[in-house]
């Protein structure tokens, strides 16, 4: 192992690689922050994202696509951001973890406000989210979303609520 960057994060988690970029993007929860990575020259930028950031993905037009506390939102280079769907229809809220699916769809899991204090509720949920802005929840009742992959065959989806230690397919 070789460690590639000595950028110090509170909580790092979630890496994509931006093939168009060449860089490696990954989030400093805590740290409101964007973290972009040339993993080649070990040049990293920074970009502070008002009220916080908790996970990242590129659509397939590679749309920069911030999850947060209060939604799902494109990412624009001036940091204003659009939602992906209807704020007023759907309420999405404590996003956790998100990928966007082999189908074009992304794929957003949420923290309970039981975890996070608050609620009493054990609201999590995995939602999709399709490119005409349609949401489905596909699971409820999670702790903490968390996980999001699939098979190599691209033909199971698996999913973890971390603080129950369980794995769904």
């Amino acid at each position: 192992m070789k460690v590639i960057c000595d950028k110090r994060c509170i909580i790092g988690e979630g890496p994509v690689w931006n093939e168009e970029e060449n860089l490696l993007y990954f989030i400093n929860a805590y740290g409101n922050e964007i973290c972009m990575l040339d993993i080649y020259t070990g040049k990293m930028r920074v970009r502070q994202i008002k009220g916080g950031v908790s996970a990242i993905a590129f659509d397939k037009d590679m749309r920069l696509i911030v999850s947060r506390t209060d939604g799902i939102y494109y990412l624009s280079s001036d940091n204003t951001m659009e939602a992906l769907y209807d704020t007023l229809q759907y309420c999405i809220l404590r996003g956790n973890d998100m990928k966007v699916g082999p189908d074009g769809r992304l794929y957003v899991g949420t923290q309970s406000g039981k975890r996070c204090g608050a609620s009493d509720q054990v609201d999590g949920k995995l939602y999709s989210i399709d490119t005409a802005g349609r949401v489905r929840v596909l699971l409820d009742g999670l702790t903490l979303s968390n996980g999001l992959e699939w098979s190599m065959d691209e033909k199971k989806f698996y999913h973890t609520d971390s603080d129950t230690c369980l794995i769904k397919e």
